[in-house]
């Protein structure tokens, strides 16, 4: 699957290390496979939290046209978004209202939500006079959950879990303790960036009895069990044929250093294997 609509979104090209790239696709390509194996069962919505200028909308809409698609972000955020939207007709042509004079979106294809995710029973009242509760559901956090301390990550899911027919599919960060993890954080240190939720959930199992608290089905896996185990094997293939990647290593450190996990209740059912 293909993205072109990252173009409007992206700065300036930066060349980085084949490690880097791989990974990224790796998450990509297994979120939006879950995407699609969601979205083709029927009536579905969607919520992205923390949604930056992520594009999966627009990818989406190309093959499943009846989607409801919601993103949350902080109001800045939501701002600077909706301009480069309406600036441009191919991404603005998806959206099924006039977007001139908002500060946000709600229309029957595409919401965008300015809300601060540390105030989650805020955030959910006000997802619920947009969503229908009762439709399946499929809340997205890509490395989102990590940045909020373990009392308003918990209540978000909580907020998520009281959905009937709902699933949460989340990209996150573990292990800081070890050599590896403790450099890794004190790289994002360095940078002013600090994981506020990381150390109350560290370690995969951790992370799996959290999710298991409030879904009855949870799969957790790192992001090198995803690529040698949930992932196309053609696809894999091509990619590996595009940059050669010799850094093993630090690939697997890097990988069994970050997790992506599954938690499903009522009807829903998803895995990534």
């Amino acid at each position: 699957m293909e993205d072109s609509y990252i173009r409007f979104f992206a700065s300036e090209a930066q060349k980085k290390p084949p490690v880097i790239n791989r990974a990224y696709w790796a998450r990509t390509y297994r979120v939006w496979k879950t995407l699609e194996e969601f979205l083709k069962q029927g009536n579905k919505q969607v919520a992205n939290l923390g949604a930056g200028y992520d594009t999966t909308f627009w990818v989406m809409k190309n093959k499943f046209p009846l989607i409801k698609y919601l993103e949350v972000d902080f109001e800045e955020v939501c701002r600077k978004k909706l301009k480069i939207i309406s600036n441009h007709p191919e991404l603005s042509n998806c959206i099924d209202c006039d977007l001139r004079g908002k500060h946000e979106v709600v229309s029957s294809s595409y919401c965008l939500v300015p809300a601060d995710l540390k105030r989650p029973q805020e955030l959910f009242a006000k997802l619920r006079t947009i969503l229908n509760p009762e439709l399946p559901t499929l809340f997205i956090a890509e490395c989102v959950l990590v940045y909020l301390d373990a009392q308003n990550s918990n209540a978000l899911i909580q907020e998520a879990s009281a959905f009937p027919n709902s699933g949460f599919l989340v990209f996150d960060i573990i292990q800081p303790n070890d050599p590896f993890g403790r450099t890794m954080m004190e790289n994002l240190h360095a940078r002013g960036v600090h994981l506020h939720g990381i150390y109350d959930y560290s370690t995969l199992e951790a992370n799996r009895e959290r999710y298991l608290e409030y879904f009855p089905r949870v799969q957790v896996l790192t992001m090198l069990e995803v690529y040698n185990q949930a992932l196309d094997s053609k696809e894999k293939s091509r990619i590996e044929h595009i940059e050669w990647l010799d850094e093993f290593e630090e690939w697997n450190l890097l990988m069994s250093h970050y997790i992506m996990a599954i938690a499903c209740k009522g009807t829903l059912e998803l895995k990534f294997t």
